[in-house]
């Protein structure tokens, strides 16, 4: 508004003074609008920064936003069976988990001998013993180390007379992969130092300072080198998880930001991203991790670079372009719960989360009708549209007859223009069979490397993204598929260096272990024994 002084008032007319009263007054009237706006988001911020975090925000709302829920409607794996357990048809306690360890577990018989009993009543000595208590607790030895002798045949070639130029013969060693065969650390430790960082979240230089209490000098920059090296002969099988992924029907997809210290020259930031995919086909997941520099469309478009089918995220504006996008609810409805927590009395927020609660009902009924055979893929398609489709309606309306009552800039506006901006690709989870309405399978996979950040806080350079990346693939694409992530991970690192062909990769997949191989494995591993003529102790040097 332009000044305005006290001789231009003295000359203006009634009319023109009118005029300037009322557009002093809905300035006046706009400026107060705004300030309440703005208190309303401040005061909502810093009661959320005291709410619980969980989405939660109240049992009786029927808020399943839990992928969990719907995954255990989903069929079951072949050669699985659900746990069932029968119970008495009434009100039960809540039974105590049981700790279970094999029958070979070793036993030490502790007897607690020469003490003298007292009777607690009259403090006599007098005492005669008839029997004895036992009690069972279990014990923790340190970790155990083996040591791995192996011999390779080493020959020469009869059909050559060829010689090096340092004079050293042309000696082939069959069987011996140079890039890792010559670490110190067999795969079974270095998968242990890679599960430990990459699922227990414990940076390196914890568990160099661990390994030094339990007598092994084991420095940080050696135990990345350990996870670098595999980290190059696993490349191939980067790849072919890539092929799954892009063959998947859905394809789940968050990001997270990554800090890298030395991104190379061509990096505009050191804060870049780490994308993870969650490729759903058949029975079947694969979860992929890739480091990327930037969240521009170009770079999305890389990562789905010959995929057709469906993507679902949580509303980043760089996925809109996508022809096949699909939404997520928990996003969709997050405004309105957090409303909640700061003001249980909202109850047009309440209404909103209330029905879109229903869409998770219908989802996890659906699923379990399948998975019991009531009906088929095709039949749970056009059942879960129909009930779905009525809810949508309901939230439509609902929304349509409350957004007048809000401005813009309220917190309530704003989840309201969220709820607008985001409607078709919120609804169009149906036309996808795997997808459901949240993104949660892709947060749940990348929640890891998220609490593991906390710890490591960063990565040095490009090639420790790209490693880090194609560990957690491995770690969760393991977990995701019900497969233990250690001995996964172990198998994986020990057939490696005989991996030549796409086939011979494939074979490394979760689902295509070879359980018997495994099984070798382990055997050969607890048959381990010491030499009983060796006296001194066994020496490794060198940063390898």
């Amino acid at each position: 508004m332009n000044d305005i002084s006290l001789h231009d008032l003295k000359k203006m007319d009634k009319t023109n003074l009118m005029n300037l009263y009322l557009s002093l007054q809905e300035f006046t009237n706009n400026t107060l609008k705004e300030n309440s706006e703005m208190k309303e988001i401040l005061e909502m911020r810093r009661k959320l920064d005291f709410a619980a975090s969980s989405e939660k925000v109240d049992p009786s709302l029927q808020m399943l936003f839990d992928e969990l829920d719907i995954e255990r409607a989903l069929p079951q794996q072949p050669g699985k069976e659900p746990d069932t357990i029968k119970v008495a048809q009434h009100t039960r306690k809540k039974p105590h988990r049981i700790t279970t360890l094999p029958a070979d577990t070793p036993i030490i018989d502790i007897y607690h001998e020469g003490i003298v009993a007292t009777c607690p009543n009259c403090g006599s000595h007098d005492m005669v013993s008839d029997s004895e208590k036992v009690v069972d607790r279990i014990g923790y030895q340190p970790a155990r180390r083996y040591i791995e002798r192996h011999h390779y045949p080493q020959s020469q070639c009869n059909g050559c007379e060829a010689e090096l130029a340092d004079g050293e013969k042309n000696i082939i060693v069959a069987g011996y992969n140079a890039q890792v065969d010559g670490l110190m650390a067999a795969p079974s430790m270095v998968a242990q130092s890679a599960v430990q960082k990459f699922a227990d979240g414990l940076p390196l230089y914890r568990q160099s300072g661990i390994y030094k209490r339990e007598g092994l000098e084991l420095s940080r920059q050696t135990l990345s080198n350990w996870l670098l090296r595999y980290w190059q002969l696993l490349t191939p099988l980067s790849k072919r998880l890539r092929v799954h992924i892009v063959q998947s029907h859905l394809i789940n997809q968050d990001e997270t930001p990554i800090k890298v210290l030395n991104p190379g020259p061509l990096a505009s930031s050191r804060n870049n991203f780490m994308v993870v995919q969650v490729g759903t086909s058949g029975e079947h997941k694969v979860v992929l991790f890739n480091y990327v520099s930037n969240r521009r469309i170009e770079t999305i478009d890389l990562l789905l670079e010959g995929y057709t089918h469906y993507v679902q995220t949580d509303g980043l504006k760089g996925y809109n372009h996508l022809d096949k996008h699909i939404g997520c609810w928990v996003h969709g409805v997050r405004a309105f719960k957090q409303i909640l927590k700061v003001n249980k009395k909202a109850k047009d927020a309440r209404k909103l989360c209330e029905l879109a609660g229903k869409l998770y009902v219908i989802e996890r009924e659906e699923r379990k009708s399948v998975s019991e055979g009531v009906i088929t893929e095709q039949q749970f398609m056009i059942s879960r549209r129909e009930r779905a489709e009525v809810i949508f309606t309901e939230i439509k309306e609902f929304a349509d007859a409350i957004r007048q009552d809000y401005t813009s800039g309220s917190a309530m506006g704003k989840a309201l223009t969220y709820l607008y901006n985001y409607w078709s690709v919120l609804i169009s989870y149906l036309d996808c069979y795997e997808a459901n309405p949240s993104n949660n399978v892709a947060e749940n996979a990348i929640r890891p490397f998220v609490c593991g950040r906390k710890a490591w806080l960063f990565a040095n350079t490009v090639n420790g993204a790209d490693a880090s990346a194609l560990y957690y693939s491995l770690i969760e694409t393991a977990k995701i598929n019900d497969v233990n992530a250690y001995d996964y991970l172990w198998y994986v690192l020990e057939k490696s260096s005989s991996c030549h062909t796409e086939e011979d990769w494939d074979s490394l997949l979760p689902w295509n272990i070879d359980e018997k191989a495994f099984e070798k494995l382990k055997a050969r591993r607890d048959a381990a024994t010491p030499d009983p003529f060796r006296v001194e102790p066994y020496t490794f040097r060198g940063s390898r």
